[in-house]
């Protein structure tokens, strides 16, 4: 699976970038655009229409959804030293 980040420097994509990174994720990295209040290119337009970044595609055929349109799960920390 080979995922597209469409970045802009500077910006929250730098963590999404790390995370693969770290992972060892196959992907590829896609400076985002913004010219004349356009974002672009146009594909990851198409996979967010509010034009924010970080935004990511897999095997460049369909998006994932934004944060703030998916609810993140709670998730409940494991017991530990620093959770005690």
């Amino acid at each position: 699976m080979v995922i597209d980040l469409y970045y802009f420097p500077g910006a929250a994509s730098l963590a999404v970038h790390a995370a693969l990174e770290e992972a060892g994720a196959e992907y590829s990295l896609i400076r985002a655009t913004r010219e004349n209040g356009v974002f672009g290119p146009p594909e990851a337009a198409r996979l967010n229409p509010a034009g924010s970044v970080p935004t990511m595609s897999l095997n460049r055929i369909g998006g994932l959804p934004d944060a703030h349109q998916r609810p993140v799960p709670r998730c409940r920390a494991r017991p530990g030293p620093r959770n005690a």
